[in-house]
């Protein structure tokens, strides 16, 4: 018999037909044999197509397993595949709740809303998958502006004052109104005067 393959850079045969790979790719391996049939030589032989593949996924990890980030922010997560040399075409990364908080798919999360939401890199057709802890923190206001306010008003006039925060995407839970001297203007918690 006589083994032999069409890339031995992917592959090595040995006389005996042990297969060794090398690296990946894909491979015609063909054993042959002189047949004698009487006065007759003739070969024969067959082929066989191998597709080596990588070392086998054994787990996938993120950069991070925990971060805070507040709306509007954004951070990039990255994927480590180990074996580093395994091979893989994709990961898939998903939000468990994308009202709080979004995923690309490279890995690049935004934060939506207030809250606490998990983001999962996961490998296709395994049950390999990693998962980040995600908090997204309301962007609090560093000053607030009284909108509207009029520059004089006379007794038994009303108002109703308005305000922006600042910066314009704070939150707050509860703004208080108040009046410096409330025996000339009071004003309710709804901001009327």
């Amino acid at each position: 018999y006589f083994w032999d393959v069409t890339d031995e850079d992917i592959a090595f045969i040995s006389s005996t037909g042990l297969l060794t790979a090398l690296r990946e790719g894909d491979v015609i391996t063909r054993v042959e044999a002189l047949v004698t049939s009487g006065s007759r030589k003739f070969k024969i032989y067959s082929d066989c197509m191998v597709k080596i593949h990588g070392p086998a996924i054994e787990k996938i990890l993120l950069n991070q397993n925990k971060i805070n980030i507040t709306r509007g922010e954004g951070i990039q997560l990255t994927h480590t595949i180990i074996p580093t040399e395994a091979s893989y075409k994709n990961v898939i990364w998903e939000s468990q709740d994308e009202t709080i908080a979004i995923v690309s798919e490279d890995g690049y999360v935004l934060g939506v809303s207030t809250g606490e939401t998990t983001i999962k890199v996961s490998i296709p057709d395994t049950e390999l998958f990693a998962t980040c802890n995600v908090t997204v923190e309301p962007i609090l206001a560093t000053n607030i502006r009284i909108l509207n306010a009029p520059s004089k008003l006379y007794i038994n006039d009303t108002c109703t004052l308005s305000y922006e925060l600042i910066p314009e995407l704070s939150e707050t839970r509860e703004v208080i109104w108040n009046s410096s001297d409330d025996n000339i203007l009071s004003i309710t918690n709804d901001g009327v005067c």
